[in-house]
């Protein structure tokens, strides 16, 4: 039309009134647009679509069943399928069972819910609409039935080759063998010997694997099962310990020999003992061996002692110091000098007896056999008179005339004979005899001595007084000591300040070489004269007038002028000065002196006393 236009739709819509424009056409509201089933509409379309089960026919409007069977013929697996209208169903297998919408097959686990018939120690393994069973490890059989597999017999086991395998049911178990040690499939060797260090008593233990052995000491002998070492009992053995009794002791045995027997040095028998040997066998007399014995002969006046060991002469007699033989055809003897009365002649001739008997016979002389025989034990001894056993003689009970004014004191194998004061044992009459003191040079100092029985008297010059009872003099004079002496002209010098005796002056240690105005010059030491003065050779030591003993002198005490303003110190012998601080020791005057330095000062000591 002139001025205006108008729309011709397409298929599937339609115009408007005014035909201006196009809307869709619903078609499934006319007949359900000719579907079969269902109708869906769309724009300028529609679509027809069928139920589950169906397809839609070539015609696009019909329906059709759909066989799901045959286009799916595993669509049951484990079943039968079974086409019905708009869908199918499964018939299952035995083995299987039906989903809930009978669509599928589902696979039974008969070993889950206990539907099978495995024997008890077998596996049960679902399959496939099925089960299997399997023996399980240590059972052989279908599975249904099961027996015990004994792994030790047909050697599967793993066990160590030093373990035993013990079949068990349904397994096997594995124990290590004496003396190994593990879980059975490791097994290593135990050393017995070192766990157990009291194994192979009187042996040394030996380690060898899984086991030890005993290498035995010797006297023992290894047991049977090597582990462990016996007594050897050596008194079954022939010829063991001749002479004596075999007794058995642990390792070894011991012969105890008959009196008169003694071991051989292989310990295994018995030999004489030749007693002859032993020097105190058969003493003084002469020895005869025996089988197990001996026989003791005795010299004439000899006789054997109780017990058979040895020859004394018991008889007795008297004892003298002196023998003289007289000289005539009959070599008889004066004996002289009597010490002892009724005493053996062993205690005589043994001791200091020279004679003995009556008539008197000579003693043996030292080292004689005769001597051997009497005196066995040697000077100072005897044989007992009934054991024979060597003792020593108490001379002082026997031979009193030994020590004749003395005390006596006896001594083992000995005797002192103790003279008193003043007296002296003569050795050759053995009587204790005054000591004539006066033949001792310088015994009375200055005096002269007289001799007096068992003492002696000093008659002292003027000037000096008795002391110690009568035996010393002693210089009271006091004069002036001198440092020098000088022998060209007989002057000395160097006069110290103090008067002292001439002993102490000369006899001290370094005091004086002079005496006494005019001065006398001092003895040298180590001299007769320097003894007689002082009693000593030496100086610094003196003679004690009361003790007759060499004493040291007290320079400190006895000159108290040496070591003016300092202090002196006494040594044995000697003595020293020390001085105080500003002092100096002057060795010509035995004093302490001030200092003076080379300006004429004076040094000045002051003495702080601290309480």
């Amino acid at each position: 039309m002139i001025g205006r236009y108008q729309c011709s739709c397409n298929t599937g819509y339609k115009s408007t009134e005014d035909r201006l424009s196009c809307i869709d056409i619903d078609e499934c509201t006319i007949l359900n647009g000719g579907c079969e089933t269902t109708c869906t509409n769309s724009e300028g379309s529609y679509e027809c679509s069928c139920r589950r089960g169906y397809a839609l026919m070539p015609d696009q409007r019909s329906c059709t069943d759909i066989d799901e069977c045959e286009e799916s013929p595993d669509v049951c697996d484990g079943g039968q399928c079974t086409n019905i209208p708009g869908e199918f169903q499964c018939l299952c297998f035995d083995g299987y069972m039906a989903s809930e919408d009978m669509k599928t097959c589902l696979d039974i686990n008969e070993c889950e819910i206990g539907a099978h018939n495995c024997a008890r120690h077998a596996t049960c393994t679902n399959t496939a609409g099925s089960f299997k069973c399997s023996c399980g490890p240590g059972w052989i059989g279908n599975g249904i039935v099961c027996t015990d597999l004994d792994e030790c017999s047909n050697g599967t086991h793993q066990c160590n080759p030093n373990a035993e395998c013990m079949n068990t049911m349904g397994s096997y178990r594995c124990m290590c063998k004496e003396g190994f040690a593990g879980d059975g499939f490791y097994c290593t060797d135990i050393d017995e010997c070192a766990e157990n260090v009291n194994l192979c008593e009187n042996g040394h233990c030996l380690n060898i694997a899984g086991a030890y052995r005993c290498d035995c000491d010797m006297g023992f002998i290894v047991t049977p099962d090597g582990q462990a070492c016996e007594d050897i009992d050596e008194c079954t053995f022939a010829d063991i310990c001749v002479n004596g009794h075999c007794r058995n002791i642990p390792g070894l045995f011991r012969c105890v020999c008959q009196i008169g027997y003694e071991l051989d040095q292989s310990g295994g028998n018995c030999t004489d003992v030749d007693e002859c040997v032993d020097p105190t066998t058969c003493i003084s007399g002469f020895c005869v061996n025996t089988p197990g014995s001996y026989i003791c002969n005795c010299p004439p006046d000899f006789q054997l002692n109780p017990t058979g060991v040895g020859c004394v002469d018991t008889r007795s007699g008297n004892c003298y110091l002196d023998i003289r033989f007289r000289g005539d055809a009959s070599e008889s003897l004066d004996c002289s000098n009597e010490i002892g009365v009724g005493v053996s002649k062993a205690s005589c001739c043994c001791s200091l007896g020279q004679g003995w008997g009556n008539p008197c016979e000579a003693c043996p002389p030292l080292n004689s056999t005769g001597y051997k025989n009497l005196c066995p034990g040697g000077e100072g001894f005897r044989p007992n008179p009934i054991t024979v056993i060597v003792e020593d003689i108490d001379e002082c009970q026997e031979l009193p005339g030994l020590c004749q004014g003395g005390v006596c004191i006896n001594t083992f194998g000995s005797f002192q004979c103790d003279c008193p004061k003043g007296f002296a044992l003569n050795e050759d009459t053995r009587v204790c005899e005054d000591v004539n003191e006066c033949e001792k040079p310088g015994i009375c100092g200055p005096g002269q001595c007289y001799n007096t029985i068992g003492n002696y008297t000093c008659i002292c010059p003027p000037d000096y007084m008795q002391v110690n009872g009568g035996n010393n003099c002693m210089d009271m004079r006091r004069s002036l000591c001198y440092r020098n002496y000088y022998m060209e002209n007989a002057t000395c010098d160097g006069e110290l300040t103090f008067n002292i005796t001439k002993k102490m002056c000369c006899c001290s240690y370094n005091i004086g070489r002079a005496w006494n105005k005019p001065c006398e010059r001092c003895p040298t030491p180590s001299t007769n004269e320097f003894a007689v003065l002082c009693g000593s050779e030496r100086p610094g030591y003196q003679i004690d007038i009361y003790t007759g003993q060499v004493i040291d002198i007290d320079e400190c005490h006895e000159i108290p002028g040496v070591c003016e303003n300092g202090v002196c110190i006494n040594h044995i012998g000697s003595f020293r000065c020390e001085c105080p601080m500003g002092f100096v020791y002057n060795d010509k005057l035995l004093i302490c002196e001030e200092r003076v330095d080379s300006c004429g000062f004076v040094w000045i000591s002051v003495w702080i006393r601290v309480d």
